[in-house]
């Protein structure tokens, strides 16, 4: 880690078949290879982005991430993020523009989450499907004050078992 706090990056995932990036995200150490592991590991955080690695992985290849800039600040990691994300947003998997407050990132994948799953009828316990879903709409409208965490299970996108934990401040 350095000392003057640039110590983090802008990458890009890319597909190594076209060579076309998908993603684009800031982050510091191993975050950028996390996405791949996540989706071998059976994480789904972003169905469109889930996908296009799986198929990537089915092709016998691997996600290539090219590093955009490196040692920012994390305030120029994020505006770089961003005007990235805004410049190629018609190619890309983000669920986020990128550059916001957690709580606006957190909403957002939580209307990304409850858009993916499943009705109540196909899931073993509606009781605790109605406690998540009530959980995630209140997320997705900004509702949760202080420091909350909601642990989300068995929520299904793109046939992959959510288990994730959405944290914000």
């Amino acid at each position: 880690m350095k000392g003057n706090g640039k110590n983090y990056y802008v990458y890009a995932l890319a597909d190594p078949r076209t060579g076309e990036w998908f993603y684009v995200g800031k982050g510091k150490d191993g975050r950028a290879w996390k996405h791949e592991a996540d989706v071998r590991a059976g994480r789904c955080l972003n169905a469109l982005k889930t996908q296009r690695i799986l198929n990537i992985i089915e092709a016998n290849h691997e996600v290539q991430c090219e590093f955009v800039a490196e040692n920012l600040l994390e305030s120029e990691a994020l505006a770089l993020e961003r005007r990235l994300i805004d410049l190629h947003r018609d190619r890309l998997t983000n669920l986020a523009p990128g550059s916001v407050l957690a709580i606006e990132r957190e909403a957002t994948r939580a209307s990304a989450l409850l858009a993916r799953m499943r009705p109540r009828n196909e899931v073993a316990s509606g009781e605790a499907y109605d406690l998540i879903r009530s959980q995630l709409e209140e997320i997705a409208r900004g509702g949760m004050a202080a420091v909350q965490r909601v642990k989300v299970r068995q929520v299904v996108c793109g046939g992959i078992v959510v288990d994730q934990s959405i944290t914000y401040a």
